[in-house]
C-alpha cells in the first residue's frame, strides 16, 4: 500500500490526502481523469460514485439505479477471468468492452489493505484512453481509498 498521494505533474497532490469523504473522493478522481469513476465493495455493492462526464453505458446505469453491479455482468465478468485478474494484481488493468452485459470498456482497479481486496474502482474509459501517468495516479491513489473504505467499514460495524 502506498503512504503518500504524490502526482508527477501537480505538486499540490498532496491535498487529496486530506479527503476523508469517499464521495468527495470520487468526485476528484473523476475529475482528475475527466471520466466516469465508480467505487465498489467486494461484494460488488456501490459505495460512491462520480457524476458523468459522458455519457454512460447501461451497466453503469444500472449499477447506479441497484445500488450493486447486476449480477449478470459480475457473472460475466467471472466467466471471462477478470475477477481473478483483478484480485490477483494491484495495478489498474484494462478490460474490453462487453457488449452483451452493457459494458463499455474500462479500467478496473482492485483496491487492497494487508492482501486482502476490499473494494474496486471502475472508471468509464471512452476516448481519449488514459495515459501510463494516469495509470500510476490510480495506484498512487489508490492506499488512501483503502483507509476510507476502512474507516466506512469499522463505522458501520461499530453501528
Amino acid at each position: 500500500m502506498h503512504n503518500s498521494i504524490k502526482h508527477p505533474d501537480d505538486h499540490q497532490f498532496e491535498r487529496y490526502g486530506l479527503i476523508d469523504n469517499i464521495h468527495e473522493m470520487v468526485e476528484v478522481i473523476s475529475q482528475e481523469l475527466k471520466k466516469p469513476v465508480t467505487i465498489e465493495a467486494k461484494n460488488f455493492d456501490l459505495i460512491a460514485y462520480s457524476a458523468n462526464h459522458q455519457e454512460v453505458d447501461s451497466a453503469r446505469q444500472k449499477t447506479i439505479l441497484e445500488k450493486k453491479v447486476p449480477s449478470f455482468v459480475v457473472d460475466r465478468l467471472n466467466r471471462a477471468g477478470i475477477i481473478r485478474k483483478l484480485e490477483s494484481t494491484n495495478h489498474p488493468i484494462r478490460i474490453p468492452p462487453l457488449e452483451e452485459v452493457g459494458l463499455t470498456q474500462r479500467i478496473a482497479m482492485s483496491i487492497g489493505y494487508q492482501k486482502q481486496v476490499i473494494g474496486y474502482i471502475w472508471i468509464q474509459e471512452d476516448f481519449p484512453p488514459l495515459t501510463e501517468k494516469e495509470f500510476q495516479f490510480l495506484e498512487n491513489i489508490s492506499g488512501h481509498i483503502a483507509r476510507i473504505l476502512l474507516e466506512i467499514s469499522s463505522t458501520k460495524k461499530a453501528q
